[in-house]
């Protein structure tokens, strides 16, 4: 694994000025946020914390979820219903050991940044960054920081998807499903 940035070159939308920069990665660890060296390794997944606050204000579009993960046994707190529905559908995969929301900030340059969704982590070590948003929402700028993300995380080894949301009867389905998810502490069996 390289232990430098990938150079990507970026379109500022301000100045249509050709830069080049390295993503930065920062996490959040034990409280704090720590721009990451990626010469040192990747970060102990497990230890991550969301890198961002995320609360409801007077111009947001949406309003947070916190939403109990079986995964991780905590609560996880989200950005909107879409993230939840992710959520919920990773949580009942059997090979996903741990999740993170709001994993970090990666920062290419002043005015290019972006907190990705979700991490997921599977059995197997294998680390998957993922980005919620409604298919027909998905518009030039959201592309553009999806593939800048999808690069970086390349450049590290961990993959990147992103997630439109399920049809109504599936999104039902697993709505019902995840409200079963243990059988109840007063059923014999």
């Amino acid at each position: 694994m390289e232990t430098g940035g990938v150079v990507v070159p970026i379109v500022d939308a301000q100045s249509s000025v050709d830069q080049r920069a390295l993503p930065t990665w920062t996490f959040g660890l034990a409280g704090v946020l720590v721009e990451w060296d990626w010469a040192q390794g990747p970060p102990d997944v497990r230890s991550l914390e969301s890198a961002r606050l995320v609360r409801s204000s007077t111009y947001s579009r949406n309003v947070p979820v916190h939403a109990y993960s079986m995964t991780t046994g905590a609560v996880l707190t989200l950005e909107s219903g879409l993230e939840h529905v992710l959520l919920m559908l990773l949580d009942r995969q059997p090979d996903v050991s741990w999740l993170v929301a709001q994993p970090m900030l990666l920062y290419w340059s002043r005015k290019l940044r972006h907190y990705p969704d979700v991490l997921a982590v599977k059995a197997d070590g294998s680390v998957t960054v993922w980005d919620a948003r409604p298919t027909e929402l998905q518009d030039i700028d959201f592309n553009r920081k999806a593939e800048l993300t999808a690069r970086a995380c390349a450049e590290r080894g961990w993959g990147y998807q992103t997630f439109g949301g399920l049809s109504q009867t599936a999104e039902v389905n697993l709505r019902w499903l995840a409200t079963a998810r243990r059988p109840p502490a007063w059923l014999e069996t």
